[in-house]
């Protein structure tokens, strides 16, 4: 659950939302190696995807491409989402991410792997 508080910051924090910080979205995403579980000497799939996002954070300096929207994707939620919330906020967000992206040569853009991964995600929902 606070991997998805982690990442919905993340994305109000990139909408500039007047009550999203960058130091609580760090915190939180710092928290999220040490609450992952082991279930019979196994982690589940989703908390290996979080802690693997949390560090993506910290290496793409503090940064990652609509988080929030990518834990929907991955629970399913997003076919259950009000067509109205698609169209007049999930859209929009995809469509100010991927006008970052354009005219950017990918090394120069973050780390360089963070504009694939970019691209890669935001192209299969504009379509």
């Amino acid at each position: 659950m606070k991997s998805a508080a982690a990442a919905s910051l993340v994305e109000l924090i990139q909408d500039d939302h007047p009550g999203a910080t960058k130091e609580e979205a760090l915190r939180l995403m710092d928290q999220i190696p040490s609450l992952t579980k082991k279930i019979a000497g196994k982690s589940l799939p989703i908390e290996k995807l979080c802690s693997r996002k949390a560090r993506k954070f910290h290496s793409q300096n503090h940064r990652l491409f609509l988080p929030a929207m990518e834990l929907a994707y991955v629970f399913g939620s997003l076919s259950h989402t009000p067509r109205g919330s698609l169209l007049h906020t999930l859209l929009p967000r995809i469509d100010k991410m991927l006008a970052t992206l354009e005219g950017v040569e990918p090394a120069e853009y973050g780390n360089g792997h963070e504009y694939w991964d970019g691209t890669s995600f935001s192209s299969s929902f504009s379509k």
